[in-house]
């Protein structure tokens, strides 16, 4: 699993961009393309690759899981919410041929009043993106890690 880097309280969220992915084994790629806004799933990566399924959809925050393939999209944020976030606010997506499983709720990871205000912005927890079990990993800011079934079972 690569080592992301999170967003810095001052720092502001990444611009629009088009820009691929590929999951941890190098067996699928998702292709997010600006100003489309569309993510596209392919099985295999580089010139071989064969489309699978696209969406509308796009984040600077997201990975690609080997079951399914699974395509995790997490807030645009990133580690960081605007101040307004509630229980409520959607912290991560999961899609699986081109049909949304689930939304997981910052509640669901971590207390919203367990977080602190820096900056304007709340530090909530990092994405780690998916084990080899198909589980997708989330570091909570008060250092828990989070494991989360993208089918919520």
């Amino acid at each position: 699993m690569t080592q992301p880097v999170p967003a810095l309280p001052d720092q502001p969220p990444a611009a629009p961009a088009t820009f691929d992915i590929k999951s941890k084994h190098d067996k699928f790629t998702a292709h997010f393309a600006w100003p489309e806004a569309t993510a596209t799933v392919f099985a295999g990566v580089g010139h071989n690759r064969k489309r699978l399924w696209s969406i509308p959809v796009w984040s600077p925050v997201a990975y690609l899981g080997e079951t399914g393939p699974t395509l995790a999209i997490g807030h645009p944020g990133s580690n960081l919410l605007p101040p307004d976030s509630t229980q409520d606010t959607i912290v991560v997506s999961f899609y699986r041929d081109g049909k949304k499983l689930r939304d997981v709720r910052l509640g669901e990871v971590i207390a919203r009043e367990a977080l602190h205000e820096i900056n304007g912005r709340l530090s909530w927890g990092v994405h780690y993106g998916f084990d080899d079990r198909g589980r997708y990993l989330i570091e909570t800011q008060d250092g828990r890690t989070v494991a989360l079934d993208p089918a919520g079972k």
